[in-house]
């Protein structure tokens, strides 16, 4: 008698997927889950920018703070044209909208915006980083 207990041991062994399911994960994890996460981004780093450009000190760690701000904000607007909007398109079988009729343009000319801003978000995290730890020595 054979023990399998440690489950399928290749692909070919597993049941096959219904598209109900596939359809379901596709919309959490890659329609909702993302589009709450970058409405909140935008949210906050929107209040982020209007606080920290509301401080009348102009000091290098506010302006550092507020084009992080702005980096991030450009991130995630940037990643919901790419991303959110194509598939909301798709799931919402709203092919005929102004939005989704352009969405090969939001996908081809917002990829190098989210590259570029998330790449200088990384680098401004660094900076302030270490503008925070030499501040601190």
């Amino acid at each position: 008698m054979e023990n399998n207990l440690s489950g399928p041991s290749t692909a070919a062994d597993l049941p096959p997927a219904d598209d109900d399911s596939l359809e379901l994960f596709d919309a959490v994890v890659g329609l909702w889950f993302p589009g709450v996460l970058a409405v909140f981004g935008v949210v906050g780093n929107a209040l982020s920018l209007w606080v920290l450009s509301r401080d009348p000190a102009g000091t290098a760690t506010l302006t550092s703070l507020k084009a992080l701000a702005l980096s991030d904000l450009v991130l995630l607007v940037g990643a919901l044209c790419q991303q959110i909007v194509p598939m909301l398109c798709d799931f919402a079988s709203a092919g005929e909208t102004p939005l989704c009729l352009r969405r090969g343009y939001l996908q081809v000319y917002a990829w190098p915006v989210v590259c570029i801003a998330q790449m200088s978000s990384v680098w401004l995290a660094v900076l302030i980083s270490t503008d925070v730890v030499s501040f601190q020595s």
